[in-house]
């Protein structure tokens, strides 16, 4: 920046002269500074621990945070069901930047210290915050393992469905609590007609969205992504959208209500993935075709929907999963056409 003659800043008491366009200059290099060290600061934070002091400090300030996590959900059991969706990341940060022989000490601090802090009543500890603490370790582990994120999510969604049916009993048996239905109290959703058929796709889509969480965290450029291309198999993912899709949806219509909702999920789930791959290696034939597909079935939806009752029309949905799945399907057939090497 250049001088503004006559104008100046300081020269009092000893005080150095600067003209108008020198004092800017110097606070704008100053606040560059700040911005770098306070990026690296954060950074620094997601950088792998090397020694044993870094490994337990690390570990011992993800146990407080869990603690901190099962106390609130304690005493407000509706904010339960919202806290405990960001507990797995702290878990899987752990299992990610810390070393593999201290994780079995984390996973028993972390629990042994939730319960500790919620010992008057820690159902909620073994029904959100156990299962939870768990797939997040899993979480962090498969991708240290570079894992691809599509695998690592469907495999965590997996295990914390399991961790999350096999609390409910325990539960029951310890404290006499019904867990589902105080979550169903709690929404007032306990006299829907259809909830019982619904349970079933919330703790899904629940444990899908704490899998997601961690995946967005873990995938945001915070880390070094060394997840690789796998090949042909990508093509599982829509063969298996169009395969649960017409599963789910023949389920619904003929009145298996609790596992069509529960397929159509996974089925919602897989076509996300057809969509994110669509956009990854945009084609504009696979465009062209998912746009197609996806207007007829606005019309296909328009012409069938007053024929059903409110319990099968959720089945339509799954037209819009089959269109994104046909069309990442003529985009990776493009894409192998050309020869892309990561299709090989």
């Amino acid at each position: 920046m250049g001088d503004v003659p006559g104008v100046c800043i300081g020269g009092l008491h000893g005080l150095p002269h600067y003209s108008i366009g020198e004092f800017f200059e110097k606070g704008a290099k100053k606040l560059r500074k700040s911005k770098k060290y306070t990026y690296n600061l954060f950074m620094s934070f997601f950088k792998e621990r090397k020694t044993p002091i870094e490994n337990i400090a690390f570990m011992g300030l993800m146990c407080a945070v869990n603690a901190v996590f099962s106390l609130i959900a304690t005493l407000l059991p509706v904010g339960a069901v919202f806290i405990m969706l960001v507990v797995p990341l702290g878990s899987a940060l752990v299992a990610k930047l810390c070393k593999a022989k201290y994780l079995p000490i984390y996973l028993f601090a972390a629990i042994g210290v939730s319960i500790a802090i919620t010992a008057w009543d820690f159902s909620t500890t073994i029904f959100y915050t156990f299962p939870a603490i768990c797939s997040g370790l899993l979480f962090g582990f498969l991708k240290r393992r570079d894992v691809p994120t599509a695998l690592c999510v469907l495999g965590v969604t997996l295990v914390q469905i399991g961790f999350t049916y096999l609390s409910l009993p325990i539960v029951k048996a310890i404290y006499g609590i019904d867990m589902v239905f105080s979550i169903e109290k709690a929404f007032g959703v306990e006299t829907h007609p259809y909830i019982s058929d619904i349970v079933p796709s919330f703790i899904i889509a629940y444990a899908m969205a704490q899998s997601a969480i961690s995946s967005l965290f873990m995938t945001a450029g915070l880390f070094e992504d060394k997840e690789k291309e796998i090949g042909k198999l990508q093509f599982i993912y829509p063969a298996l959208d169009i395969l649960i899709s017409i599963i789910s949806a023949a389920l619904i219509i003929c009145g298996v209500r609790n596992v069509g909702y529960a397929l159509l999920c996974f089925a919602i789930y897989f076509s996300c993935i057809s969509l994110f791959g669509i956009f990854t290696k945009i084609n504009v034939t696979s465009l062209v075709i998912g746009g197609a597909l996806v207007v007829i079935s606005i019309f296909v939806f328009a012409i069938i929907n007053p024929s059903l009752s409110p319990w099968q029309k959720p089945a339509l949905f799954l037209m819009y999963c089959v269109s994104m799945a046909i069309s990442y399907i003529a985009n990776l057939l493009f894409l192998y056409k050309k020869g892309n090497s990561s299709l090989k």
